[in-house]
C-alpha cells in the first residue's frame, strides 16, 4: 500500500493519514460509488482488506477516507453512498468530509446552522 504510515514518520509524532487507496469513485467535485456488481465486489475487498491490515498494524486510529474535498450540495447523495458503503464494510475506517463555502452560501461564518451541509449529519 503506497500511501501507509512508516515506522519513521509515527516516531516522530504522525497523528493521521488518509488511505488513498480505497477509491470509492472520488474526484473533483464529484463522488461516484461503484454501481456494478464487479465493481462493488472490489471496493467491499478494498475496504474489508485495508481495515484487518490497519487493525493488524494498530493503526485503525490514525486512518480515514476522505472522498471529495468540499464538496457541493450536487455531491451529497454520492458521499452519502460512499460513506455508507465504507461504513458497512469497514466500520472502524474513520470517514473524513471537509466543510466547502459551495453548499452553503449564502451563509455568514458564525450564523447558526450549517445549511446544506446537516443533510449529511450521521
Amino acid at each position: 500500500m503506497c500511501s501507509q504510515p512508516s515506522r519513521v514518520y509515527l516516531d516522530h509524532g504522525q497523528n493521521a493519514f488518509n488511505c488513498p487507496w480505497v477509491r470509492i469513485g472520488s474526484g473533483w467535485g464529484e463522488v461516484t460509488p461503484p454501481q456494478e456488481e464487479k465493481e462493488l465486489a472490489v471496493a467491499r475487498q478494498l475496504l474489508q482488506q485495508t481495515e484487518a491490515h490497519l487493525k493488524e498494524k494498530g493503526w485503525l486510529d490514525l486512518a480515514y477516507l476522505y472522498v471529495i474535498d468540499e464538496p457541493g450540495a450536487q455531491a451529497f447523495d454520492g458521499v452519502k453512498r460512499a460513506f455508507a458503503l465504507a461504513g458497512e464494510y469497514a466500520p472502524g475506517l474513520r470517514r473524513l468530509l471537509t466543510f466547502g463555502y459551495g453548499a452553503t452560501r449564502p451563509w455568514t461564518p458564525g450564523a447558526e446552522g450549517l445549511p446544506a451541509y446537516a443533510d449529511l449529519a450521521g
